[in-house]
């Protein structure tokens, strides 16, 4: 859903009437989180676990970031969680290429490929995610929920073009 279409003016109107009816409950930020799941899944439902995926896997790596006793251990937590979602980012974006690539560079048969969809936003979610757990790891962003969480990850108005959203930035608004 392009944002300059009519479909889009009308999602945007449901989801700032729903909102602004519920304002200052949780269920404003439950409807948000829908909405930008519906958002999208509009452009291919298919892809949408892998985003959820991210947003709950980082969150939960983050909470054992902050929840490390010692230097090391957070260290050890803050690279897992680096190195899972540049993974994904990684299979998703590069894999045809690389795999290719190398076989060409091997003077190999190219291999079939594995015809990935690359799903919308992948490098935005990657490096907000990413910039979510350094900052865990440096003890700068108050704690937030995974709804919270989820929703900064996957917030529809910002999910195609950004900007990276800072979690100090954001997640207070969404208490307000």
């Amino acid at each position: 859903m392009s944002f300059v279409t009519w479909q889009y003016v009308l999602f945007l109107a449901a989801a700032l009437v729903g909102v602004r009816a519920l304002k200052g409950r949780h269920s404003a930020r439950v409807l948000l989180f829908f909405a930008s799941c519906g958002f999208y899944a509009f452009f291919d439902v298919r892809l949408l676990p892998v985003l959820v995926a991210m947003a709950v896997a980082t969150y939960f790596v983050a909470r054992r970031v902050s929840g490390a006793s010692e230097a090391g251990g957070r260290r050890a937590w803050l690279v897992a969680g680096i190195c899972l979602n540049l993974g994904v980012l990684g299979l998703f974006k590069y894999y045809d290429f690389f795999t290719s690539s190398l076989a060409s560079l091997l003077r190999m048969p190219t291999p079939t490929s594995i015809g990935l969809v690359l799903p919308v936003g992948i490098s935005l979610v990657t490096f907000e995610v990413l910039s979510y757990l350094i900052d865990v790891y440096r003890g700068e962003p108050e704690a937030a929920s995974l709804l919270d969480f989820a929703l900064m990850v996957m917030f529809f108005p910002h999910l195609i073009a950004g900007p990276i959203l800072k979690p100090s930035d954001f997640l207070p608004q969404l208490r307000q």
